[in-house]
């Protein structure tokens, strides 16, 4: 079992699947430290979204806010990868 596992990850784990992991990894802190709250900031400046939940009960609550919040920020994000891909190359 253990060799079978170790030839799966020598046949799948290709320089691709390892540069997307590096590119990842630097544009990761980017979009979290300086995307989201610019984007967060001009949609949401009362951080309403960071609050909004609905509580099941006492133990659990669905945090909706932050899904939304993050979608806003995601959709921006690949916007604007695609207008300056369109103007600029």
């Amino acid at each position: 079992m253990a060799k079978s596992f170790i030839q799966f990850l020598k046949q799948k784990i290709t320089v691709s699947v390892l540069i997307t992991v590096v590119v990842f990894n630097i544009f990761n802190p980017v979009a979290d430290d300086v995307f989201t709250p610019l984007i967060g900031y001009i949609v949401d400046p009362s951080k309403y979204l960071d609050d909004a939940k609905i509580t099941l009960n006492s133990n659990y609550d669905l945090k909706y806010g932050i899904i939304i919040k993050q979608f806003i920020v995601s959709t921006a994000v690949l916007g604007l990868i695609y207008y300056v891909d369109k103007f600029f190359f």
